[in-house]
């Protein structure tokens, strides 16, 4: 077949337009819309962050101690500041005074001392979370949460009385006591009924020949010199047994004491000075009972009652098992409310 020239003028042009349909029948892009659009997000830096500590303020722990009437019940003097310190070790802000804080004033506890209902109404408001009080017995009334510790002081004096006859030669004892009173019982008559509680009569076989025991009153602890007088009111009796309250105690009279043979009863606890004079101490868990509650967190009573218990602490001289066994029945039987220190009974 013959190509004309017309002919292959119409192919060229058939193919241009088949070529041109293709470039425009190509794919597009599509283009992102508004609304389509992803914004890239930030890369996170590879550097590590430290959490914050959120700081937990803890409510402050705080004790007053009210003083009055406290040497009562702490005779002595290095127990209520040795208990102080051991309450600013658990962390307790510590107030001591005779005189009573103000309304504004918040304590966790207050410690007090055979309170009067007058005291007692000064706390009755929401400053005061729990009373402690050491009282021998409750006459009054409380409104708030309250432990209450019951304790005879004329207890003690009893059984360093009794002790006192105990360990004695030929019952020569003395006593040296403060010019207090307790249930209106002066503290030298308590002593000497401890005394007659166990040998009677008390009457020595060899003289002088005088009817034990021999007591004296004393001053002040400061007055050292009113104390010695107070001894030598009764040394010429040959005394070798001597109780006398730990506060009193000072080098010059302790030297006195050994040289004479006087064998030393007190009230000192362990662990201070007054404590390395002492032959033999009356001593009480007091102390030991307060810490335990304040330690306490989940108190839910409102009112708990708890006794204070008396033992004999010896600290040079140890009481035969015979002897530890009787005094020991002996305060279980008065401080379970079987003997009085105040009256004996006469047959």
């Amino acid at each position: 077949m013959k190509i004309t020239k017309f002919t292959t003028i119409l192919i060229i042009v058939l193919v241009v337009f088949v070529l041109s349909a293709c470039v425009n029948n190509a794919p597009t892009q599509p283009q992102p819309t508004s609304s389509g659009l992803v914004e890239p997000t930030l890369l996170e830096s590879s550097t590590p962050t430290n959490p914050v500590e959120t700081q937990v303020i803890e409510e402050s722990k705080n004790i007053f101690i009210h003083l009055d009437n406290s040497v009562l019940f702490f005779p002595d003097q290095t127990a209520l500041p040795q208990l102080s310190f051991a309450m600013m070790e658990m962390g307790f802000d510590v107030l001591s005074t005779n005189e009573l804080p103000g309304s504004d004033k918040h304590f966790s506890f207050a410690l007090l001392f055979d309170p009067s209902q007058e005291t007692l109404s000064h706390f009755q408001s929401d400053n005061i979370e729990r009373f402690l009080i050491v009282q021998e017995n409750l006459d009054v009334t409380v409104e708030r949460p309250s432990t209450v510790f019951e304790i005879s002081p004329a207890d003690r004096l009893f059984i360093a009385g009794y002790l006192s006859a105990m360990i004695s030669n030929d019952w020569r004892v003395g006593g040296l006591l403060p010019p207090i009173s307790y249930q209106n019982t002066n503290a030298d008559k308590v002593f000497q009924n401890g005394v007659v509680f166990l040998c009677g009569r008390c009457a020595p076989t060899f003289g002088p020949i005088v009817k034990f025991p021999m007591t004296a009153l004393l001053s002040n602890p400061e007055d050292n010199e009113s104390t010695l007088q107070a001894y030598g009111e009764i040394s010429t009796n040959k005394i070798n047994t001597l109780y006398i309250p730990s506060s009193y105690l000072f080098d010059d009279l302790v030297i006195l004491f050994k040289q004479s043979g006087v064998t030393i009863v007190s009230d000192a606890i362990s662990g201070v000075d007054q404590s390395d004079w002492i032959d033999y101490a009356i001593v009480d868990n007091l102390s030991n009972l307060i810490m335990e509650a304040i330690s306490k967190t989940d108190q839910q009573e409102e009112l708990v009652t708890i006794p204070v218990e008396y033992s004999v602490f010896a600290s040079s001289r140890e009481l035969s098992p015979g002897k530890s066994n009787f005094i020991a029945n002996m305060i279980q039987t008065l401080q379970a409310g079987f003997i009085s220190p105040y009256q004996i009974p006469i047959e």
